[in-house]
């Protein structure tokens, strides 16, 4: 019943969001490694995604927040470009992007809360040893470093992508701060840069705890190749 009523009320909220002017989806056979993917209020571009990471950057999801689907789904790569009507709001896209799936796709989810391994990001013993800022959030992420200006709950966020589970903040701390992190990468044997998890406690005063927790998570229920253009 719960699941019934989830699929009717995503019907009832794409039956009310506005569409692109034109959208084309196409296979890509290119065979190359390289994929974008890029959304804004004057149309939606994408290369060389599989529909399982185009279902995440639509969403806004990570990967351990989205489970289910056909095999396809990680083996087949599409080009998608679609043009915004104007007057349409910029946060409004990805409610468009998710109808476009819906249609094209028919791709059907549903959302599910289940308990799954986390980290806890609380305060190291000594206390934080991070600047405060006055500035607005500016966060700069790579593969191995997170820097800018940021509340704790932006941190949180960019360490669950670097650690790809969810980090749930118990710090209480307020306000914005300065951040420098940076680790050695997963694969970069005999690097002199300490792990993420001892660059944390170190480098930021915090400390990252295993533990288990409560996430919110997408299931793909349905998905078929793409309608024709």
């Amino acid at each position: 019943m719960i699941k019934i009523v989830w699929l009717l009320f995503t019907s009832l909220v794409f039956a009310q969001t506005p569409e692109f002017e034109v959208a084309s989806i196409r296979l890509n056979t290119s065979a190359d490694s390289a994929s974008s993917a890029g959304m804004s209020g004057q149309g939606v571009t994408i290369i060389n995604m599989t529909l399982r990471a185009i279902i995440l950057n639509a969403y806004g999801l990570r990967p351990y927040q989205l489970s289910g689907g056909p095999g396809w789904l990680d083996r087949d790569h599409f080009d998608i470009a679609a043009k915004v009507p104007k007057g349409v709001k910029p946060e409004e896209v990805r409610k468009m992007m998710q109808a476009l799936l819906a249609r094209r796709f028919g791709l059907q989810t549903h959302r599910e809360t289940r308990e799954l391994p986390v980290f806890d990001l609380r305060v190291a013993k000594g206390g934080l040893r991070l600047p405060t800022a006055d500035g607005p959030n500016q966060t700069s992420i790579t593969r191995n470093s997170i820097s800018g200006q940021m509340t704790i709950a932006t941190l949180a966020d960019a360490l669950a992508r670097a650690t790809e589970r969810p980090v749930v903040n118990l710090t209480e701390a307020g306000g914005r701060f300065r951040v420098d992190l940076c680790w050695a990468p997963l694969d970069a044997a005999g690097s002199d840069s300490p792990s993420l998890f001892t660059s944390v406690q170190e480098q930021l005063g915090l400390r990252l705890e295993a533990a288990t927790g409560q996430v919110e998570v997408w299931f793909v229920d349905r998905a078929n190749p793409p309608s024709d253009n």
